[in-house]
């Protein structure tokens, strides 16, 4: 079923919800379709930017529903990037893949994705990323416990490029996702919520949990993972009579062989939190 033509149908007085049956496909086409609730186990496709498409928009009556069907672009070209907007105080939980190019914006309300869902995300450039963001009013909310895949198919993976997956600075965010996948391959979770796997010549980490800050933020970037333990703020890991933590303080320079490898690994670390965006990082 199409859910517009040339852009001939006005959907912006619609409050009903839309159950799509299973092996059925509900497709926006062009234009800016308006629901309530979305129910079924169908295809929900969205994303054909021609004629003022920008979004489709859910929760206009403050309804809540399971989805348990698949919600995807019109295609993967550049100019189709399917976009889901989600408002009213309603609770739309999703247990099926979400793979739209565009961004999920949450208004008001929540979006819920269970531990059956995942959702793909398409970094490119630097700070160029599909996101879940919230609305200007900060009143939307996001519970996330799917997986996360990441597709590096078309990402410039230059040292210091990053990309804010869930931007939480307008929205409030529970993340914990069951796996973390790449189309280069899949982090494994190891002791305190670290999630890593070697690639681009790195270590890629996908860390649960508030970030670093101070020593403890030097001692990650500087350290991790082989010196972990001599980068201690007790130990002196350069042997040059001050102790880690006093050369953190006045600035000192650690210029071993193996310091200057561990400044040079890059990785990609995406970091978890709920007081701070998540981002994904390359760091040198």
């Amino acid at each position: 079923m199409n859910g517009g033509s040339v852009a001939n149908e006005d959907w912006a007085a619609n409050l009903s919800d839309l159950n799509i049956a299973e092996d059925a496909v509900f497709t926006t086409v062009e234009e800016n379709v308006f629901i309530d609730v979305v129910t079924g186990e169908g295809t929900l496709r969205t994303g054909f930017r021609g004629a003022g498409y920008e979004e489709l928009t859910i929760g206009v009556m403050n309804g809540g529903a399971n989805f348990d069907g698949l919600v995807e672009g019109q295609s993967v070209a550049a100019d189709d990037l399917g976009a889901l907007t989600k408002v009213g105080t309603g609770i739309q939980t999703f247990t099926g893949a979400s793979t739209l190019h565009g961004d999920y914006t949450i208004q008001e309300g929540t979006l819920v994705y269970t531990s059956s869902s995942s959702i793909i995300f398409y970094p490119t450039l630097s700070d160029t990323t599909n996101q879940i963001v919230g609305g200007v009013a900060g009143s939307g909310t996001v519970d996330f416990d799917g997986a996360t895949n990441i597709d590096f198919s078309g990402t410039d993976i230059t040292f210091g490029n990053s990309w804010t997956l869930i931007d939480n600075s307008s929205l409030s965010a529970e993340v914990a996702p069951l796996a973390v996948t790449s189309t280069e391959g899949n982090f494994s979770e190891g002791a305190s919520g670290v999630w890593t796997f070697t690639v681009f010549t790195g270590l890629l980490v996908f860390e649960e949990g508030s970030p670093p800050s101070g020593y403890s933020a030097f001692q990650v970037a500087l350290f991790f993972p082989d010196e972990i333990e001599a980068g201690q703020a007790d130990a002196d890991f350069d042997f040059g009579g001050l102790n880690n933590g006093i050369e953190f303080v006045v600035g000192e320079i650690l210029s071993t062989p193996q310091m200057m490898r561990n400044l040079l690994r890059h990785s990609l670390r995406l970091t978890e939190d709920c007081s701070s965006p998540s981002v994904a990082r390359m760091i040198r």
